[in-house]
């Protein structure tokens, strides 16, 4: 389990959101069992089925997280037409085992979150508790 601060999550839905039908992209900051801080970053591939964070923003993701005392624990990412589960480009391309992967899935209203640990190509669900 993972709390997340619900300014957070605001702030992340709000930044999934404004960039639909294209994949939004971000960082997640704090430390292993909290989420206080989402850092939005740009999505370079520009597209509906898959994500790239640009480099400088994940530098300043670090800059960030590093500025705050925290750690980038992980990655969000929007699905605009499929459910909040990671794809096999998801799974693929996940940079760290210890990470917690955010989708949100825009398929039906209201958007819905699903959290999840990638271990070796292999998905676990993780449960997203929002605090206050």
């Amino acid at each position: 389990m993972i709390e997340v601060l619900e300014s957070a999550v605001t702030r992340l839905l709000a930044h999934c959101g404004r960039d639909v039908p294209i994949e939004a992209c971000g960082f997640l900051l704090g430390s292993p069992t909290r989420v206080v801080e989402v850092y939005p970053a740009v999505n370079e591939a520009n597209s509906r089925v898959r994500y790239v964070a640009a480099p400088i923003d994940v530098l300043r993701a670090d800059r960030r997280a590093r500025e705050l005392g925290l750690d980038i624990v992980g990655v969000y990412h929007s699905h605009p037409t499929t459910e909040a589960y990671p794809s096999p480009t998801d799974v693929a391309n996940a940079p760290d085992s210890s990470w917690i992967y955010v989708v949100v899935s825009y398929r039906n209203v209201p958007p819905e979150l699903g959290a999840y640990r990638i271990v070796d190509e292999t998905v676990s669900k993780v449960e997203l508790r929002i605090v206050a």
